[in-house]
């Protein structure tokens, strides 16, 4: 049992990883198409 909520916990990190690099992603795409302009 331990060692599920263990992954589980793992899997909400790395889910909560990718959503921060999404966000920092749509973030430099602003800027990018900012410049461009």
């Amino acid at each position: 049992m331990r060692a599920t909520s263990e992954a589980k916990e793992e899997r909400s990190t790395l889910a909560e990883a990718e959503e921060k690099t999404l966000k920092l992603d749509s973030r430099v795409n602003i800027t990018e198409s900012g410049l461009e302009s």
